[in-house]
């Protein structure tokens, strides 16, 4: 990790757990993180500008970085988190072969709900079991918001919506939406 003067620093740290970035929208409009999930460490905020997590055989894990937010008095911070590995070596291994990136996605802003609020919400019985059998912590996928009505996910899609499976893949967290786009099939509950 890099630290004060571009000083390197190595520590051991635990990953505890992957959670959403929680972002809200800014005034005025910039670019900020959704629909992405960040580690974080049993030892707090690492006192750093970036870095990697990596295992005992030096693979990396995640790239410690910023994420922009806005606080509740609307000022600028940020947040530090472990973006996961998995997410951006199919993006490196594409340019390192000289090739060009495809990057997917739907066009809504998706949060994650409880189990338990999303059975209050209609998900039936049969779906959450399913969800139970997939992870260990399951959760749901529900939208929050629409980031452009005029793409064909914007159409289709709408906040509220809870998304159980693509692709006949149930969907247990927000990083399993890493290589789906607005052509694919969805299964979801609508109120």
């Amino acid at each position: 990790m890099l630290v004060k003067l571009s000083e390197i620093d190595v520590k051991r740290t635990t990953i505890t757990t992957l959670a959403p970035i929680r972002t809200s929208e800014t005034a005025p409009p910039r670019w900020r993180a959704t629909n992405v999930e960040a580690f974080k460490v049993s030892d707090g905020n690492l006192a750093s500008q970036g870095g990697v997590f990596a295992d005992d055989d030096g693979k990396v894990k995640a790239i410690w970085m910023s994420f922009s937010i806005e606080n509740d008095r609307r000022d600028q911070s940020s947040i530090l988190g472990g973006l996961p590995a998995r997410l951006v070596a199919p993006i490196v291994n594409k340019i390192k072969a000289n090739e060009s990136p495809v990057v997917k996605g739907l066009d809504v802003e998706f949060w994650t709900l409880q189990i338990s609020n999303a059975r209050l919400l209609g998900v039936s019985n049969a779906w959450i079991e399913k969800l139970k059998e997939k992870s260990q912590y399951p959760c749901v996928l529900y939208i929050l918001g629409i980031t452009d009505v005029s793409s064909l996910s914007g159409g289709l899609l709408k906040p509220g919506d809870i998304v159980l499976s693509i692709n006949d893949k149930i969907l247990t967290n927000i990083s399993d939406l890493v290589n789906f786009s607005e052509h694919d099939q969805l299964a979801m509950v609508r109120d």
